[in-house]
């Protein structure tokens, strides 16, 4: 515990590090990056999962420190050869001694943390010390020890932040729009099918005018899924807008209710529904919108529109 509190509080580099390193996960671990490539990532891991990274390699940098700091002779691996309690003063004048004999052979990171233990050591505290209680997290030093775990608390105030603030802004719309290797706009619809012998039928559909697609390999089939591709890039809030202007209904899925209008939200660059036709014209006339959080529309388009015919 002595070594986590030293990353967080003790080396401004290390929680840089270790700062860098959530970024990143949180980057990594996103709802494009794993729901694309995991179907086992669930909707709330895009918002949770990267605190579990941060914690690993919070304790993987607190790990190392502690076997830079091993070849010391006073360290908490060997502090039985002392067994009794000593006076604050007497532990101050050991650990600085043994950081003066062993300075050839510490690394600089060991240095600097025996001058931050030394720190923490007052002479004020009352009564002998044991090495159980001088590495002790809960030693007190130069400043409070009040102080010393509100500074290590950042990182809670760093995952809050990158957890909650983010998703309510348009950051991420803005990045997308200047870095996504598409536009802001619905570049591909599949569809999904079960033939009449039961086999699966998959299609990519045509774009024939404009923003108008059409199916061919599955345009018989009364009912299968349709999956609406409108980004490639993560931590992209943007929803589908579904609405059955003709004789159909959507699903979202088995234990939902059919519907003609639905609100789908974007996971993995993409949203998909079920779809059921309830009227033998076999151009579905389905619309669909590609909206921001805020509303505003950024594309939309037609699946088989009941006033034009595929060329």
């Amino acid at each position: 515990m002595t070594w986590v509190l030293y990353v967080l509080a003790g080396n401004r580099w290390l929680s840089l590090l270790l700062a860098v390193a959530t970024i990143l996960n949180w980057w990594y671990l996103s709802d494009y990056y794993m729901a694309h490539g995991w179907r086992a990532w669930q909707p709330w891991m895009d918002c949770y999962g990267f605190m579990v990274a941060s914690f690993a390699a919070l304790l993987g940098i607190a790990a190392f420190c502690r076997l830079q700091t091993q070849r010391l002779g006073i360290h908490p691996a060997n502090r039985k050869f002392v067994k009794q309690a000593l006076p604050v003063d007497v532990w101050r004048d050991m650990l600085q001694l043994a950081v003066v004999q062993r300075k050839k052979k510490l690394s600089r990171l060991a240095r600097h943390f025996m001058r931050w233990q030394i720190d923490r050591l007052s002479s004020p505290m009352c009564g002998p010390l044991t090495a159980d209680e001088v590495f002790s997290p809960w030693a007190t030093g130069g400043r409070s020890i009040l102080l010393v775990w509100l500074r290590s608390c950042w990182l809670l105030g760093l995952w809050f932040t990158l957890s909650f603030i983010p998703l309510h802004t348009n950051i991420m719309e803005t990045a997308a729009s200047a870095l996504s290797g598409y536009q802001n706009r619905i570049f591909a619809v599949l569809a999904k099918a079960r033939g009449v012998k039961g086999e699966p039928v998959r299609e990519s559909l045509q774009e024939v005018r404009g923003n108008e697609f059409f199916r061919s390999d599955t345009v018989f089939l009364a009912r299968g899924s349709f999956t609406i591709r409108a980004t490639d890039f993560p931590r992209v809030y943007r929803r589908i807008h579904a609405k059955c202007a003709g004789k159909c209904v959507i699903h979202l899925d088995e234990s939902s209710s059919p519907e003609v209008e639905v609100d789908l939200r974007l996971r993995a660059g993409a949203s998909s529904f079920e779809f059921i036709q309830s009227n033998p014209e076999p151009r579905l006339n389905l619309r669909i919108w590609l909206m921001q959080r805020d509303g505003t529309v950024l594309d939309n388009v037609t699946i088989e529109p009941l006033a034009a015919r595929p060329q």
